[in-house]
């Protein structure tokens, strides 16, 4: 308050911004570094997300997840086990599902299209349709 009586007395004086900052404790504000190494640590203590697939980035308090992983049940954990830690303001989950099961699938459909297929094709006739 008495910064800003003091520059409403300056000669000439247009426009007043205040920009105040509070800043918190330092047990609750953290860096990004240690947004990080929680994070990390989040992801390693939960048995049920491969966490070695998975990258972090935190940029002012937002952490950004990204990788492979077969399941979506696990990207919806690793979201999940980072998205309340203390200091991180939110979550970008860019984890994309890569599946083996989907993997065995499409090396099965190309062997399927690199083989000769023979198609008939039969013409049925309905009850309700009308004779020709």
């Amino acid at each position: 308050m008495e910064a800003e009586n003091a520059a409403k007395k300056v000669a000439g004086l247009k426009a007043l911004v205040e920009n105040i900052e509070v800043k918190f404790p330092n047990s609750l504000y953290k860096t990004d570094a240690e947004v990080a190494k929680e994070t990390l640590n989040a992801l390693k203590a939960n048995y049920s997300i491969p966490d070695d697939n998975i990258k972090v980035k935190v940029e002012d308090g937002k952490v950004t997840l990204e990788g492979e992983l077969p399941w979506n049940y696990q990207k919806e954990e690793a979201e999940h086990a980072v998205k309340y830690l203390s200091g991180v303001k939110g979550v970008i989950n860019n984890i994309k599902i890569k599946s083996e099961v989907d993997d065995a699938i499409q090396k099965k459909t190309l062997k399927m299209h690199s083989e000769e297929v023979r198609l008939t094709t039969v013409k049925l006739k309905y009850p309700y349709q009308e004779q020709q």
